[in-house]
This record gives structure tokens, C-alpha cells and sequence, in this order.
């Protein structure tokens, strides 16, 4: 590939790792911080409000990505869930169960993010290596999908230290990793002027 598709797919991975390690992150905490704001009852609706979020998202980023270009979507989807990060942290202060559903809703547009980047590395490249450039994207997410989980303990941590609940801390993480992620799309991703933009 030339030296601008090698700089985006570059930008891709890395954002697809940071990404991973925010969407991590927070799923992996979402259900305990519903147990304690409700029961444990529903616990399971912080992963799922993650999922509708991710699938509610899809459509208006890919219309977004068709008017602007992936670069554009990709950061927008990445903020959005950099809201939703601190609409959680909010509720998880305030202790009030509706503000952290919005929250974790929101957040789930890092997977429709992630999920992105492959058509966007697709885009990248010719028949024959495009499968493979899909799968080294897949494979940057399974890298922060790993460490996003491992993060808890220094997360909780890290809101102790900032006065936060400790079930709030790890999004503070995801927040930092998704704001890198943003600055890596708009900095390698596509830089502007290519043909790969809108």
C-alpha cells in the first residue's frame, strides 16, 4: 500500500485497541454498577442497554460515514460514547439508576465504532488482501478487549483517588482511551484532502 493507506490502516489498528480497552471497560463494569444502583435483578441491563445503544448507533453513523467519510464517523461515534462515559460516571455519583442507563446506552456506540473500522480497512485495500486487513482490525479490538477487563482494579483505584464511587473509576479509563482513539482517527486516519473522505 502507499504511505497514506499505511498511515491509516496504522491509525485504524491503533484506535480498534483503544476503542477495545473503553468498550471493555465499561461493559465489563456496567452490570456491577446496575446491581448496585437497582438489584441484582437487573444487573444484565447494563450490557444490554450497551448492545441496543451499539445497534441504534450503527445505522445513523453509516449514513454519517456515507454524507462524511469513515474518519468523521468514526471520531463522532467515539464521542458519543466519550458522553455517554461521563453521563455513567454522573449517575454512578449521584447513585440515580436512569442517568447511568442513558450513559452505558450511549457508550455502546464504541461498538458500532469498532465495527466500522473493518469496512473502513476494507476500503484500504484491493480483493486480495482485504480479508486479511479486515482481520488485523478484528484482531487490534481482541487486544483491547483483553486489557479493558483487567483494568478494574486500577480503575476503582483511580476513582478513589478522584473522589468518585469506584465503580465510576474505570470509565474515567474508557473516557481517556476513547478520547485517544478520537485524536488517533483524526490525526492518521485519513488525513484530509484523500479520496478515502468525503
Amino acid at each position: 500500500m502507499p504511505a497514506q493507506p499505511d498511515r491509516t490502516f496504522a491509525g485504524l489498528l491503533a484506535s480498534n485497541v483503544l476503542g477495545g480497552v473503553g468498550l471493555a471497560a465499561g461493559i465489563a463494569v456496567g452490570g456491577l454498577l446496575v446491581q448496585q444502583l437497582a438489584s441484582t435483578s437487573v444487573a444484565g441491563f447494563g450490557s444490554a442497554l450497551g448492545v441496543l445503544g451499539a445497534a441504534v448507533a450503527a445505522v445513523p453513523l453509516a449514513q454519517l460515514a456515507a454524507r462524511r467519510g469513515r474518519r468523521i464517523s468514526i471520531a463522532t461515534g467515539y464521542a458519543i460514547a466519550v458522553v455517554g462515559a461521563l453521563i455513567t460516571i454522573l449517575g454512578a455519583t449521584t447513585a440515580n439508576m436512569w442517568i447511568a442507563f442513558v450513559g452505558l446506552f450511549l457508550v455502546g456506540s464504541t461498538q458500532a465504532t469498532t465495527l466500522q473500522t473493518r469496512y473502513a480497512a476494507a476500503d484500504l485495500a484491493d480483493g486480495q488482501v482485504r480479508a486479511r486487513m479486515m482481520s488485523y482490525v478484528i484482531w487490534a479490538i481482541t487486544i483491547g478487549s483483553v486489557l479493558g477487563p483487567n483494568l478494574l482494579g486500577p480503575g476503582a483505584r483511580l476513582g478513589r483517588a478522584l473522589g468518585l464511587p469506584e465503580l465510576a473509576g474505570p470509565y474515567v479509563i474508557s473516557i481517556t482511551a476513547m478520547l485517544a482513539a478520537i485524536a488517533v482517527v483524526l490525526w492518521l486516519v485519513n488525513p484530509p484532502g484523500a479520496t478515502f473522505d468525503r
